[in-house]
């Protein structure tokens, strides 16, 4: 028996095969990537979970209709025949995003207002009222995306980004997406090496992402226990009732998983980067799980044990050219002889700059953060003078 929902699940380039698994973990059947994003059919009870639990997905977008659209005029025709008063209030305040690839309309500006006015138009027709627009913080999201002249249009589940959790109080310049963070965790297999008695560093932590994913993450904390809305709130097809007992799940699964969260630090030698990760661990509940102490990287003492380290260092107009090389190359030599026996994976989109660590990577996967490429790199490594790591 087919399955109610068709939903699509977009993602940072680069994440859309861990994203197919997570979706899958979570019970459901043939998750299908695509480009940056992975679509599954499911349940609406699949939609709420994959909202909850999904670490990876920036929206899960709720398909309602596909069909041509050449021109405008078409594009208007085909939203036009949406039943959007069954879908949502007319009290309810509306936003529309558009995209396009490959095809005869590419102006999605344009696009965008049409879709607009072929659903305020059809609430005006139906009811005799029309829904206010709001781009700012809208009660529903609208999404349609072209492709090869087919529009495909969507009711936006997440609401804002899944990425926001809801813990971010403090930033940095540049801060790393969370759920890039979670995806980067994700592809060194985090949750398994926890369970298995790895701590993890993060030497320059900035406001601390990695830290606060890897302590969800290990501690089977649903990243959207936090947020304050969804945007299937304000859906007509929303069951309040299924939603709750699934949140109920999720809180019983983080008081249990919490006791399972293994140690992790956090450093940066800049005290602003500090305290920030300070306050965004207090505010996800975590600070007793996760150290933090002030300090450069070449001043770090050894890992003893396995131990996993991950970093995404400052590049581009976080850094000044000439201090590129000093900065890479103190964090090659502080790999090497600091970390015997562990794991280091960096990120970072200075790809010159990789040539001055001095460290050939055993792994290279191209993942991009708000579009921008960069690497993802592997390094072993075998030997090095023990000292003593902070945990906490």
């Amino acid at each position: 028996m087919d399955a109610k929902y068709y939903c699509f699940c977009s993602t940072p380039r680069g994440l859309e095969a861990p994203l197919a698994r997570e979706i899958a973990q979570l019970g459901i059947h043939s998750p299908e990537p695509g480009l940056a994003g992975v679509g599954f059919r499911g349940e609406l009870a699949d939609v709420y979970r994959v909202c909850l639990w999904s670490r990876l997905a920036s929206r899960v977008l709720l398909r309602l209709e596909s069909f041509p659209a050449e021109t405008p005029e078409a594009l208007y025709d085909g939203v036009m025949a949406i039943d959007w008063p069954e879908l949502f209030d007319v009290d309810r305040k509306m936003a529309v995003h558009c995209t396009s690839r490959k095809s005869a309309i590419d102006h999605t500006h344009f696009a965008a207002l049409k879709i607009k006015d072929a659903i305020v138009d059809r609430f005006r027709a139906d009811t005799g009222e029309r829904p206010s627009v709001d781009t700012r913080q809208p009660d529903i999201r609208v999404s349609c995306h072209i492709d090869k002249n087919t529009a495909h249009v969507s009711l936006d589940m997440a609401g804002y980004g899944l990425h926001q959790r809801g813990y971010r109080q403090s930033s940095v310049e540049a801060p790393l997406r969370e759920n890039l963070a979670a995806g980067i965790l994700y592809y060194l297999e985090w949750p398994r090496l926890a369970s298995e008695g790895y701590r993890l560093l993060d030497p320059m932590c900035g406001s601390g992402t990695f830290l606060i994913e890897a302590a969800m993450m290990a501690g089977d904390i649903a990243p959207g226990l936090m947020r304050r809305r969804f945007g299937f709130e304000d859906w007509s097809g929303h069951d309040p009732a299924l939603w709750q007992s699934i949140r109920e799940e999720a809180e019983k699964r983080k008081q249990k998983g919490m006791a399972n969260i293994p140690p992790i630090l956090g450093r940066d030698q800049d005290p602003k980067a500090i305290q920030a990760a300070r306050e965004n661990s207090v505010a996800a509940g975590l600070e007793q799980f996760i150290a933090l102490e002030q300090g450069d990287v070449t001043s770090l003492g050894t890992m003893p044990g396995p131990g996993l380290c991950v970093m995404n260092p400052p590049y581009g107009e976080r850094i000044a050219i000439d201090d590129i090389e000093a900065l890479y190359s103190g964090i090659g030599a502080t790999l090497k002889h600091r970390f015997p026996g562990s794991e280091a994976w960096l990120y970072t989109a200075s790809l010159d700059a990789l040539r001055f660590i001095g460290l050939k990577p055993e792994k290279k996967i191209p993942l991009f953060n708000a579009g921008l490429e960069g690497k993802f790199l592997k390094y072993q490594l075998f030997s090095g003078t023990r000292r003593d790591f902070v945990t906490p």
